[in-house]
């Protein structure tokens, strides 16, 4: 497995010590939330650009139907 480097701020490098803090597991979990969220707004702007359609139904067969079938 490729090792990564991760520079933060000492003063967080010293709380995430202090709590034990699993740092490979976090990171892994971050950049795996990370790269689904870039493939879902890639997604979501693709979808943007594909031309809308419009589907238009007539109703009043079914309105007509329903009318008979109910008696009014």
């Amino acid at each position: 497995m490729p090792k990564l480097s991760v520079y933060v701020p000492e003063d967080l490098y010293d709380e995430v010590r202090r709590h034990g803090i699993a740092v490979s597991a976090v990171a892994q979990s971050a950049l795996e939330a990370a790269v689904a969220q870039q493939a879902n707004r890639a997604w979501a702007e693709r979808a943007r650009l594909r031309p809308m359609s419009t589907v238009t139904v007539d109703v009043s067969k079914f309105v007509a139907e329903a009318r008979g079938e109910f008696g009014t």
